[in-house]
């Protein structure tokens, strides 16, 4: 994942907010939780594009794998009613 860097100075943005009359615990809180936001990666285009495509490609083999789900499911049908047959038909016949 590439990461965006922001250039952001904790002293600089310490003392606009104490000349604006917000103590210093509170600047320093404050900038603090914003360099810290700013250090997290972001998601970049390339990276939304990459994730689509993995998500596009997750999708195709989920369907595939439905498909042959739904194909099992006939074939186990087909064969329970063949055997039904065969024994209804076997107890006709030999009942």
């Amino acid at each position: 994942m590439v990461t965006a860097e922001i250039a952001f100075n904790k002293h600089v943005y310490i003392d606009r907010l104490k000349s604006a009359g917000v103590d210093e615990p509170r600047a320093r809180a404050h900038a603090e939780a914003l360099d810290q936001a700013f250090c997290q990666p972001l998601a970049t285009k390339h990276d939304l594009v990459a994730t689509k495509h993995d998500l596009r490609d997750a999708f195709v083999r989920l369907d595939h794998k439905i498909e042959l789900a739904v194909l099992d499911l006939k074939i186990w049908t087909g064969e329970c009613a063949i055997f039904l047959f065969i024994a209804l038909a076997t107890i006709k016949f030999y009942g």
